[in-house]
């Protein structure tokens, strides 16, 4: 399934509203060379092109990929061809000058969603970017289920690996039928993703990432042949799996603080990737902790009676007042609700004393005399089932009512529980509260989506003012994409890797009694 996400230029990326430079500086070279031999000089001509490379300490190295991948009419007396190098080693020999097309592929794999962007490594900007839906969800919505699944099943983590890289082909090709660039154009790779899909990428068990002390088999660098691992890119292309900082927080975090420059700045911020799995990160410069908490996948829409996916037919936003009043994504009629909507709509109905702190939904009778009448029209009670109606049936695609359920707000409890109570832990453990912090990063597909006052007001976020409260997109992407157009931002995620100080929270007890406090809903708005 195939999923649209926007266009970022790497060389203007967005950081808490400013913009800053990116230099393009990836380890891709390529360097136009003529094949000739002096009078009397002895073939075969191929070894000449090392010789014609600007040199470095110990040379290149070519490897038989190299050259069994050379044109047969390629070594010709007086042939002009570019030589592609990557790093220290010769990779491939193009005939012609092919200096202009030079692409790299990043790739974010996420537990719900693959993402990948085609990037021009000459001009670092990025061409163009596609997303996939990841198919693992079959075998389980949350890390753990799939992690069981490969455990208990003797073919699980060869399903789970298959599907993975079938994701990641059917995006790569997607990325380069949209960005008209030819595969054998591209020359590098670069790939985040949880600790969990780290290993299902490379085939690795997963044992250790489900029993306590719950530990990655390896969380260094990899560096590895895209090709020889049955993914869809040429012989010559060479990839980088980011580092990991433990066994649940990944890659993809290492690339959010890549992307925010949390690393780097003096702001003390917090940022958080609001997914199944969510990533919680707090410092600054001098000192940053970071945590992981399984949050489950009602941001995703699932688990919720009428939930989906943040597609065209959702509902992404939702205004209570008077009346209730709903935005759907890419116009027409609703076919459900995805997670911005629900924190919308349980914010409106809090507002409204519809919900409690404790996020019990009120009877139409106890609410009777203190609603608007248009609202408490929607406000039903049948046995133990308690929801409020959205969309009435006949104004959906479906024919069928659009609600949130009692079972709905109860799913959004635990989840925002799991984020709320890791920043909270985090704030403790640093010694710091909400007025100390300068910036709230919202990271992820979900933060670009949710209103800043709606995740305060349910409490996802800590109660600052709104205008310290950034959405910004795929920071997990974006650092993917920093660390394959320059060797600084590559090299600095081997440094966000050593310095983050890593907290655990399974089987804390202070940090259950934090989650549990969590869960409940802010009594009162917080002041703008």
């Amino acid at each position: 399934e195939l999923v649209s996400v926007g266009v970022v230029s790497l060389a203007k990326l967005r950081r808490f509203g400013k913009e800053r430079a990116v230099e393009a500086d990836s380890d891709v070279a390529k360097h136009p060379v003529t094949l000739a031999l002096a009078p009397g000089e002895p073939g075969p001509l191929c070894r000449k092109i090392p010789e014609a490379l600007p040199a470095r300490p110990g040379g290149y190295r070519v490897d038989q990929n190299f050259l069994q991948n050379l044109p047969p009419d390629l070594v010709k007396e007086g042939s002009l061809l570019t030589a592609v190098t990557v790093g220290d080693e010769l990779v491939a020999a193009e005939p012609g000058d092919t200096r202009e097309a030079c692409y790299g592929i990043a790739v974010d794999i996420g537990s719900t969603t693959v993402a990948g962007y085609l990037v021009d490594l000459t001009r670092g900007i990025t061409v163009t970017s596609a997303a996939v839906s990841n198919s693992q969800k079959e075998y389980g919505h949350d890390i753990m289920a799939r992690i069981a699944h490969c455990m208990q099943e003797p073919e699980g983590l060869a399903t789970l690996h298959a599907r993975t890289l079938e994701d990641v082909n059917l995006l790569v090709k997607d990325l380069s039928r949209r960005g008209r660039v030819p595969l054998d154009r591209v020359y590098r790779m670069t790939v985040v993703g949880n600790p969990a899909m780290h290993h299902l990428f490379f085939r690795l068990p997963v044992q250790t990432l489900g029993l306590a002390p719950y530990v990655p088999l390896y969380r260094d660098r990899v560096d590895f042949h895209p090709a020889a691992m049955g993914v869809a890119l040429p012989p010559a292309c060479r990839g980088t799996f980011l580092p990991a900082i433990s066994g649940f927080v990944g890659a993809d975090t290492v690339g959010m603080i890549l992307a925010t420059g949390l690393a780097e700045g003096e702001e003390l911020t917090l940022a958080v990737d609001i997914g199944t799995n969510g990533e919680s990160v707090l410092g600054t410069r001098d000192r940053f902790l970071c945590c992981s908490a399984p949050a489950g996948p009602a941001f995703e829409g699932a688990q919720i009676r009428d939930g989906m996916r943040a597609v065209k037919g959702a509902i992404d936003r939702v205004d209570v007042g008077e009346e209730i009043a709903v935005r759907v994504i890419g116009g027409g009629k609703a076919e459900g609700i995805c997670g911005s909507g629900l924190i919308d709509t349980v914010a409106g109905l809090l507002d409204l004393g519809v919900i409690d702190p404790t996020g019990r939904l009120q009877d139409a009778a106890e609410l009777a005399g203190s609603l608007p009448e248009a609202i408490l029209r929607r406000v039903h009670l049948k046995g133990e089932d308690r929801w409020v109606e959205l969309v009435p049936a006949g104004a959906t695609a479906h024919g069928r009512p659009i609600v949130i359920s009692q079972a709905d707000v109860r799913q959004l409890q635990l989840a925002k529980g799991a984020i709320a109570g890791s920043g909270r832990y985090l704030m403790q453990r640093l010694g710091v509260g909400p007025e100390d912090l300068e910036q709230v990063v919202l990271a992820g597909a979900f933060g670009s989506f949710v209103r800043a006052e709606s995740a305060i007001r349910v409490g996802l976020i800590p109660p600052v003012p709104q205008k310290k409260v950034r959405g910004v997109g795929n920071a997990a992407g974006a650092g993917a994409r920093l660390a394959l157009a320059s060797r600084a931002y590559m090299r600095k995620a081997e440094e966000v890797q050593r310095r983050a100080e890593y907290v655990e929270l399974a089987g804390r007890d202070d940090f259950m009694e934090v989650f549990v406090e969590a869960m409940n809903f802010p009594p009162e708005p917080p002041p703008r």
